[in-house]
This record gives C-alpha cells, sequence and structure tokens, in this order.
C-alpha cells in the first residue's frame, strides 16, 4: 500500500513565473496574478522565481506549470540551487524550507520529500558557494577587473556576502551604504566603512556599485541619488535596484544578464547534476512508499522512535551540546547504518517482519 503522500504526487501541481531582474511595476503585476492562489500551498519567493505548489489542478495564469513528478523534481532542483544564478548558492535552500513551513498533510510531506532530497543531494554534490558569487559572474559579465573601490547598496544578507566577495576579490575601499547601520562587527572584519543611503549623493565618484536592496525598497535613481559611478553598475535587487536614469556610459548587470552569460558548459553541468538529483529524488519517494504498516516500514518507525529517544536522552544530560546537532548526527548515523540492511529486508518481508518485533518498544522503552 502506498503512503497518503505518495499517491498525491500524480496531482501535485506547480505554477511558476519567472521573476529575475523584473522592475517593481512587472513584479507588482506578476504578485497580483500569483494572488488568486489559496494558503493551501508551497510558495517560493526568491530573487529568481515566484512559485506555488499545490494539490489538485489549478487555472491561473502562470507562464509555466507542471505537473507529478515533475513538479517534485523541479521544487528539488530550486531548492539544491540547481536553478539560482550561481549553481548551488545556498540561500534559496532557506527559501523552500520556508515556504514548506506553511503548507499541511499531503502537500507538506511531499514538499518535505523534495527538500530532503535535495539536502541529501547537495551534501553529495558538496556545493560550496553563496550568493556573494554574482559578483564574480557581474564582472565576468561584464569584462570588468576587480579594482578601486566597492559601493554596496544594501547592508543585509546579500549586501553582506557582496561586500565580503569584493573584500576577497581586491576592491581598495569597500563602502556598504543602507538607512540603518549595520552590525558593525563584519564591517570592521572587512575594513569597510559604512554610509546612509540619503548621503550616496555628496560623493564626488566610485568605480563598482552593486544594489543589494531589498524587495521592499523603494527604487534607486542613479543619476540623483548615486555618485557617478566610472566603470560598473550592478543590480542584483529583485525587483530592480534602478530603473530611471540608467546611465548608458557604464555597463549594467542585472542577475538575467548573469543568467544569459552562462556558458553552455555550465548548463550541461547543471543538466547532469539535475540527473543526479532525479534519482535521489526517486530513491526518497521508493523509500517513503513502504509506509508504517509494511513489515519494512514499521521497522524504520520502530527505530526511529528508538532514535528519537535517545536524542532527547543525550541532549537532556548534555546541556552544553546543541540539539539539533544530536538530531543531526543521530539520524544519520541510523541511516547509514540501516541503509544496506533496508535494501536486502524490500525483498524479504517476513525477515524484514522479525526484526521489526525486535525492535518494538516495550513498556517503559519511552
Amino acid at each position: 500500500m502506498k503512503a497518503p503522500a505518495l499517491t498525491a504526487v500524480e496531482s501535485l501541481t506547480a505554477c511558476l513565473w519567472e521573476t529575475a531582474s523584473l522592475s517593481p511595476r512587472a513584479m507588482g503585476i506578476v504578485r497580483d496574478l500569483a494572488s488568486v492562489h489559496g494558503t493551501d500551498r508551497v510558495v517560493v519567493d526568491s530573487c529568481q522565481r515566484l512559485e506555488y505548489y499545490g494539490i489538485g489542478p489549478c487555472r491561473c495564469d502562470a507562464p509555466h506549470r507542471l505537473h507529478g513528478l515533475e513538479a517534485l523534481h523541479h521544487l528539488a532542483e530550486v531548492a539544491s540551487g540547481l536553478h539560482a544564478a550561481e549553481l548551488g548558492e545556498d540561500q534559496v535552500m532557506g527559501q523552500v524550507r520556508e515556504g514548506v513551513s506553511g503548507a499541511d498533510g499531503d502537500l507538506r510531506a511531499l514538499a518535505g520529500l523534495a527538500v530532503a532530497a535535495a539536502r541529501a543531494f547537495r551534501r553529495a554534490e558538496e556545493f560550496d558557494t553563496d550568493s556573494g558569487r554574482l559578483l564574480d559572474r557581474a564582472l565576468q559579465a561584464a569584462e570588468v577587473a576587480p579594482q578601486g573601490d566597492l559601493l554596496v547598496l544594501g547592508a543585509g544578507r546579500l549586501g553582506r556576502l557582496v561586500a565580503e566577495r569584493g573584500a576577497a576579490l581586491g576592491f581598495g575601499g569597500i563602502v556598504v551604504a543602507s538607512r540603518r547601520p549595520p552590525d558593525e562587527r563584519w564591517l570592521q572584519a572587512l575594513n569597510a566603512a559604512h554610509v546612509s543611503l540619503v548621503d550616496l549623493h555628496r560623493w564626488s565618484s566610485v568605480d563598482v556599485v552593486v544594489g543589494c536592496l531589498g524587495a521592499t525598497a523603494d527604487p534607486i535613481d542613479p543619476v540623483t541619488e548615486l555618485p557617478p559611478v566610472t566603470r560598473l553598475l550592478v543590480d542584483l535587487g529583485s525587483p530592480r535596484n534602478f530603473v530611471r536614469n540608467v546611465p548608458t556610459a557604464v555597463p549594467l548587470i542585472t542577475i538575467a544578464r548573469i543568467i544569459e552569460a552562462r556558458s553552455p558548459g555550465e548548463e550541461e553541468r547543471r543538466r547532469r547534476a539535475s540527473t543526479r538529483l532525479r534519482q535521489v529524488l526517486v530513491e526518497r519517494l521508493a523509500g517513503a512508499a513502504t509506509d508504517g504498516a509494511s513489515p519494512l516500514g514499521r521497522l524504520r518507525k520502530n527505530v526511529e522512535q528508538i532514535r528519537r529517544a535517545e536524542a532527547i536522552r543525550l541532549a537532556a544530560s548534555n546541556p552544553d551540546l546543541d540539539p539539533v546537532a544530536i538530531d543531526t548526527m543521530t539520524r544519520s548515523l541510523v541511516n547509514r547504518l540501516f541503509h544496506r540492511p533496508t535494501e536486502v529486508l524490500r525483498d524479504a518481508p517476513d525477515l524484514a517482519a522479525e526484526i521489526a518485533d525486535l525492535f518494538e518498544p516495550g513498556p517503559g522503552s519511552h
């Protein structure tokens, strides 16, 4: 018997909008179109996409729509960072997990499988990159060397990562502009300065400017609100940070332009990675198909109860250790120990039933 969530795979629908480098007005139109969806959805809202996942058909005006396993595979791809401008960047995983947290029932179970597959895949691929590398890609697309002064607009996570990357690349001076001062510790670590956004126009000039302002920030007018930009203007905002009076004397690189500049070799790497991820997802689905009523499912359930109880006991007796780390390590250990036996027992239900009985929790075991 299939688990209910797995039966729902065939009914999964993904409604997809690509939002990289849209203007605030265009982004508003997309959000209006997407607002027809109810609350019973997994919503992925990132700098490149707005996606809604639900059980059952949908007749919204999304330009792209996927169904069944293709929809679930796409969600796993997004969580893995395979569709990110910087291949494998980690921020989108948090955005997907946040979207999954608002779902219930079969939808949450399905989305949880996609996230679990993505996490396992990322560990195997050893992805080690973040959104700060978008600065590298912008410089490469514009054929501009990392020299001179770097002005970063925005002191959120993206702004901090870009500033850190700028320091690593060798920019001579780094300034972070925001409405409120950021944590001084990371500014000091970069030997960076801070300036208020309203004071930027007082500067004489700056070499490279990178817009990293959040979705609710007002657009910046480069002519009236920025000092003269001499080498490169980069807009990593979603929606775009610069929409009026954009100077033509220097290159303007957006996230959309970075995506367009991908090489054929990189596109092939992404396709191969997607194939490997799909295999991980299919294996996860196969494992979940063995529900708690089957011998193997009962064995997994009993072992998980023992593991969870032991993790709680370890956390209580070791208050200096991180409970989340304890849970992660014990779960990883059990998964490794039972991976091979599970493969064998899947074809031996009678033996699986006998072993499941051995792990049946007894009185006082909880």
